[in-house]
C-alpha cells in the first residue's frame, strides 16, 4: 500500500509577488554618444549635474538607472509596480527625448567650435 505524502503546511505556501519591473529603452547610437558627451561629469559637460540619471531618480522613488555603453547604446530603468503607469512611461520617455534633444545641440555646438 503508498504511502500517502503530507500535507503541506500553510508556512510552507510560498508566493512570489512582482515588486519591480525593469525596461530598456534603446536609442540611436550617435544619440546615445551625444548624451554621453553632454553629461561628461569630469569634462565639465553642460548636463552632467542634470543627467537621464538625475532626473528619472528625482521623478521615480530610488529608480534603477543604468547607461554607460557597456551594454550598448540602451537605458535600463526599473519601476517599482505601483510607479508602473503609462503616465510615469510618457513623463520618463520626455525626459530621455529632452535629453537628446538638448545633448545633440550641445554637440553640434562643440563640434561647430572646432572646426
Amino acid at each position: 500500500m503508498a504511502k500517502k505524502s503530507p500535507k503541506t503546511p500553510d508556512l510552507l505556501k510560498l508566493k512570489a509577488e512582482i515588486t519591480r519591473r525593469s525596461y530598456c529603452v534603446e536609442i540611436p547610437m550617435d544619440d546615445f554618444t551625444a548624451v554621453e558627451r553632454a553629461e561628461d561629469i569630469l569634462g565639465g559637460a553642460p548636463l552632467a549635474n542634470n543627467s537621464i540619471c538625475d532626473q528619472l531618480t528625482k521623478l521615480l522613488r530610488a529608480a534603477e538607472v543604468e547607461y554607460n555603453g557597456h551594454f550598448g547604446n540602451n537605458i535600463f530603468f526599473s519601476l517599482d509596480v505601483e510607479e508602473d503607469t503609462k503616465r510615469n512611461h510618457g513623463k520618463i520617455l520626455t525626459i530621455i527625448r529632452n535629453q537628446i534633444i538638448k545633448a545633440r545641440r550641445y554637440v553640434a555646438r562643440m563640434d561647430k567650435q572646432k572646426a
